[in-house]
């Protein structure tokens, strides 16, 4: 027994809406973990938090452990630097703990979504896979990414730049 053309078309008109849906409610949720004012969202980002908040302010990543205190940095300084930049041209003031918070999550979930992107575009050119279900693989690869992908925190660069 054979679908007809007009059951072909609805099944895949809900599988759309079904994609766009729970994208957009899992973007939602993510736009709302990034917003929020709590610290430590997704695992420990208060030391990535005062690394940027050095670089914007103008002062060294890393410190010379032969002068007490010092601090130990210890993720790659890329997510650093390219997020203090970043924070710079918007006009994030490296004062005000909750501006940087907010715009690191925010980079991160950009993170996230590039990867989502990426990851779709490696199954249709790698793999060979339809573009519905590339992106379907999308969608459910972005939705797993769960709260450390958002904190502002280096994770989500590092799996983006793995990914590439």
């Amino acid at each position: 027994m054979s679908s007809s053309p007009n059951t072909s078309r609805i099944f895949a008109i809900a599988y759309w809406c079904l994609l766009l849906l729970v994208f957009g409610v899992n973007l939602v949720y993510k736009l709302g973990l990034a917003g929020t004012p709590a610290p430590d969202q997704g695992g420990f980002e208060r030391n990535v938090i005062w690394g940027i908040q050095q670089v914007m302010a103008g002062n060294p990543l890393y410190q010379n452990p032969e002068s007490e205190p010092f601090a130990v940095i210890q993720y790659m300084p890329l997510y650093y630097y390219l997020t203090a930049f970043a924070a710079r041209l918007t006009g994030v003031n490296p004062m005000q703990a909750e501006q940087v918070y907010l715009f690191a999550r925010t980079c991160n979930l950009v993170f996230s979504l590039l990867a989502s992107g990426l990851l779709a575009v490696m199954a249709i050119r790698i793999f060979h896979i339809r573009h519905a279900i590339a992106l379907g693989i999308s969608v459910f690869g972005f939705c797993l990414l769960e709260r450390f992908a958002i904190s502002g925190r280096t994770d989500m660069l590092m799996a983006l730049l793995f990914l590439s």
